[in-house]
Formats: C-alpha cells, sequence, structure tokens
C-alpha cells in the first residue's frame, strides 16, 4: 500500500520561496526608484486593520476595537445581518520648527475591519462609545435568535 502525501512540500517550499524572492525584488525597486524611501513599506498595509474583541452576553454582543490616534467622528460603523463593518479614517500630522529649519510630516490611512457575528443582533438598537482611543460597540441580540437544543427522537 502506498501512501500519497496529502501536500507536496517541495512544492511548497519552491513557491513560498519564489513569493519572498519576488517580494524583495520588488522593494528593492521602490527603494531605488524612491532612493531608500522609507514611507512605503508592503508589510504596513495589514496594521491599518484595527485589533478587535468580541464577547457574547446572554442578551447582546459587545465588540472592543483598538484606535488609537482616530477621532470618533472620522469612525463607520454598519451593521448588516451577521456582519459588522468597522471604518474611517486615521490622520496625524506632526510639526516641529527649529532654528534653521521646520519638519512636517502627515500620515493618513483608511481602514476597514469586518467581524462576523455570532447572532444575529437588533441594528436600530446598537450604541457605539469612543474612550481614550478605543471604541466599544453594544450590540443587542434580536429576540427569538436564541440558540435552543433540539431532542433526536428514535425514529
Amino acid at each position: 500500500m502506498e501512501l500519497i502525501p496529502w501536500r507536496n512540500k517541495n512544492r511548497t517550499d519552491l513557491a513560498e520561496r519564489s513569493l519572498a524572492q519576488l517580494r524583495d525584488e520588488i522593494t528593492g525597486l521602490f527603494d531605488r526608484f524612491f532612493g531608500g524611501f522609507r514611507g512605503f513599506d508592503l508589510g504596513r498595509l495589514t496594521e491599518l486593520a484595527p485589533p478587535v474583541e468580541v464577547r457574547e452576553g446572554e442578551k447582546d454582543i459587545t465588540v472592543r476595537a483598538e484606535l488609537p490616534g482616530v477621532r470618533a467622528e472620522d469612525v463607520r460603523i454598519e451593521v448588516t445581518g451577521h456582519l459588522l463593518t468597522i471604518g474611517g479614517e486615521k490622520r496625524a500630522e506632526k510639526e516641529e520648527k527649529r532654528a534653521g529649519y521646520r519638519y512636517s510630516e502627515r500620515q493618513f490611512g483608511a481602514f476597514q475591519r469586518m467581524v462576523q457575528l455570532p447572532a444575529e443582533v437588533d441594528a436600530d438598537r446598537v450604541e457605539a462609545t469612543h474612550q481614550n482611543g478605543v471604541l466599544t460597540i453594544r450590540l443587542p441580540k434580536r429576540p427569538g435568535t436564541e440558540a435552543r437544543r433540539v431532542k433526536v427522537r428514535h425514529a
């Protein structure tokens, strides 16, 4: 009896090495083109999605998202069925003036995070607060959507 491997490790390693080599070449091109410009980093693309914590209670679901440096008016929240979408824009500006020079830096970036909710919620009663860089969203569960145990009968 022969065993057939589920995944060919050599082929996977080759693909991973090829992708890593391609990424390094693209990064090198950007470095040469922009003269080592450090403002563009392919790895930073995932940094804009905020980390979240989801807790399910008996009557509601609470979602907390870390949004340091984001103002409450720059946050968008949407609820559709079992999906919560948190989005917005992060803006950071820094300016420094000293004798002989002026330093100014601005960073802007849109972010979005989608969270699959464990139960259906009442979208009309969702509440959100923003304090000290933490967004807290309270989503009341829709009545009658609780899980219930079904007894299996012998046929």
